[in-house]
């Protein structure tokens, strides 16, 4: 607006924001309403102040605030532990600590019948189970090699996550 009119005294832009607001008095409202009839100048900034007003109340969709969202809902869901049955990875750590019990209690029971055989004289039952013992022996460490690589995936998964 290239000169400044005034209603009352007070600038109308001000008088045309605080229409916009809601916040303009009823004579000063009446005021301005006559001076925007007779003024095109002063009409059109009314305009685009409506304009503004109405697309500063409409959202808009960025790509920071999604991110921003994303990083709000993931700050939540980790504020509340989880219970063990619904973290990441727990049924395989459970499957892989039950498989590695049973290859130990396996292990244990084929040490005993070595054992055993060896007392016997058994050279036989002796070399069977000291074949087993080697055999299980490799799956307990593949097995522990399987966690590792799993607990690895999740660890890297959750650097991703934040990234």
């Amino acid at each position: 607006m290239s000169a400044v009119h005034a209603i009352d005294g007070r600038p109308v832009e001000d008088l045309i924001i605080s229409a916009t607001d809601g916040t303009l008095g009823g004579a000063s409202q009446v005021a301005l309403r006559t001076h925007l009839l007779n003024c095109p100048t002063c009409a059109e900034l009314s305009s685009e102040h409506a304009r503004l007003a109405q697309r500063l109340a409409t959202p808009v969709e960025s790509a920071a605030a999604m991110r921003e969202s994303f990083v709000r809902v993931r700050q939540a869901a980790s504020a509340k532990p989880r219970p063990a049955w619904a973290r990441p990875g727990s049924a395989i750590a459970l499957l892989a600590g039950v498989s590695a019990a049973l290859v130990v209690a396996v292990l244990a029971s084929l040490a005993i019948g070595e054992s055993v055989a060896r007392r016997a004289g058994n050279e036989n039952v002796v070399a069977t189970l000291e074949e087993e013992r080697r055999e299980l022996d490799v799956l307990r460490r593949a097995v522990g090699h399987a966690v590792h690589q799993h607990n690895r995936a999740l660890h890297l998964r959750a650097v991703r996550e934040q990234l």
